[in-house]
């Protein structure tokens, strides 16, 4: 009876080793199998199968490329992939963008297999240097190479080279994208004209419910900012978001999230001059074109109604395409020899100042009066009005005409650690540095 128990111990024990070997066994198998090829075999299978992904949709890829949410927009590209290393581009980035190029792209290991946009195309207007949108040197802070993490039917994800976390996605391209894609122009003449009020509003309605964002939109950076920055409560903790055009309204990014629903997608109604976000449920979210805020900063009392003489600086050379300076004020501004204009203010009088390329100094006065959330303009006289040229006299109309301005103090510097200071003369809309 022991001899038989001992026995079957053994058998059990023989057994157990049998099925242990067995199986470490068929793992080594298995692992074999993961590495039969070589690293090099396994990159080049990776860069084939990116390749196939990329010229496998007749209509191309379609990428809205947010480089920077926190200051910057979007900006939308739509692509056609070849076997033989061609790509054909379009973009929304300026008007030359609506016209096809061509260029070349390749596929590369750069740290993981890459796709690199290799001669100059669309894509590189958002990292040329020269086409820098706020922060000298830096461009539009995009990038032209791409890291490939891998794709569905119809996606294929990218990451990031500078910033690893951001993710990149080109979405299948439809006839649809292509054909419409000069329809965009309407939203961005609504939203971007310079003939426009240059204030917008946010609204969050339900029902009769409504709630209102004061807002300014940038343009040149296809942003909006908050007026009450990062303090408001519909995107908690963030300054603004950047706008993005579509063929028939707009993306935003990041999203407005209203009782966990995103609200993305916008559509452009051209009758309200709007764009508008229907999600689940009754909840409407609008941005609107409007003549002025509900309400505004407080600035302009120190800076004009103070005891302490304040001086706002407008320089040409650094200053002539600073991000919040309206198309009217580069029009004003081009045809003139004016390098340089102070703003000097102090106990309800204002004294404008302009500097001309050719040593000429003219100097405006007048007095002015505070409008509740605006300065308004009285009338003044020129020092020695007849040596004033016709030219300058003209340029300060256009500036001040309005009768009337408002000023916002601003989060980002231009150059210098200098503050700076938005002047609001209807259209007219200027950066300028506080000395």
């Amino acid at each position: 009876m022991i001899n038989s128990t001992i026995m079957i111990k053994r058998i059990i024990k023989i057994s157990l080793c049998v099925f242990v070997l067995t199986a470490l066994l068929s793992s080594c198998k298995s692992d074999n199998e993961v590495f039969t090829q070589s690293p090099v075999e396994r990159e080049e299978a990776r860069q084939k199968e990116l390749r196939e992904v990329l010229t496998s949709s007749a209509e191309g890829w379609k990428l809205e490329y947010f480089t920077n949410d926190s200051g910057i927009g979007g900006f939308s590209f739509l692509m056609k992939f070849t076997d033989d290393g061609r790509v054909t581009m379009i973009s929304d980035f300026n008007d030359e963008g609506y016209t096809e190029t061509e260029g070349e792209y390749e596929i590369q290991l750069r740290a993981t297999t890459s796709l690199v946009f290799t001669t100059r195309n669309k894509i590189h207007e958002l990292s040329d240097p020269m086409n820098s949108a706020l922060v000298a040197g830096r461009g539009f802070e995009g990038e032209y190479q791409f890291r490939y993490y891998g794709h569905t039917e119809d996606e294929i994800l990218f990451r990031s080279t500078k910033k690893p976390d951001n993710e990149i996605r080109f979405v299948r391209a439809s006839n649809e994208d292509w054909s419409g894609f000069e329809n965009r122009k309407a939203v961005v003449e609504g939203l971007a004209n310079p003939d426009a009020p240059i204030f917008r509003s946010v609204e969050v309605s339900n029902g009769s419910d409504i709630k209102k964002y004061d807002a300014i939109f940038t343009s040149s950076l296809r942003f909006m900012s908050f007026n009450d920055g990062t303090d408001q409560d519909l995107l908690a903790g963030k300054k603004g978001f950047g706008i993005g055009y579509t063929n028939d309204g707009a993306i935003i990014s990041p999203a407005i999230m209203i009782d966990d629903v995103e609200y993305t997608e916008f559509k452009w109604n051209s009758t309200n001059k709007e764009l508008v976000s229907v999600n689940e449920g009754n909840t409407v979210v609008k941005i609107k074109l409007v003549d002025s805020p509900s309400k505004w900063s407080s600035e302009y009392k120190d800076y004009f109604f103070s005891n302490k003489q304040e001086r706002l600086i407008f320089q040409r050379e650094y200053l002539l395409r600073a991000p919040s300076n309206t198309e009217k004020f580069y029009n004003l501004m081009e045809p003139t020899s004016v390098e340089q204009f102070d703003i000097y203010g102090q106990n309800g009088m204002v004294r404008v100042v302009y500097f001309t390329e050719e040593g000429g100094q003219y100097a405006y006065q007048t007095p002015v009066t505070d409008g509740g959330n605006k300065v308004v303009i009285g009338n003044g006289s020129w020092q020695n009005e007849s040596s004033v040229p016709d030219n300058i006299k003209q340029l300060h109309q256009g500036l001040f005409e309005e009768g009337e301005f408002l000023v916002k103090d601003q989060k980002y510097n231009i150059y210098y650690i200098n503050k700076i200071v938005t002047v609001y003369c209807g259209g007219v809309v200027f950066d300028t540095w506080l000395f």
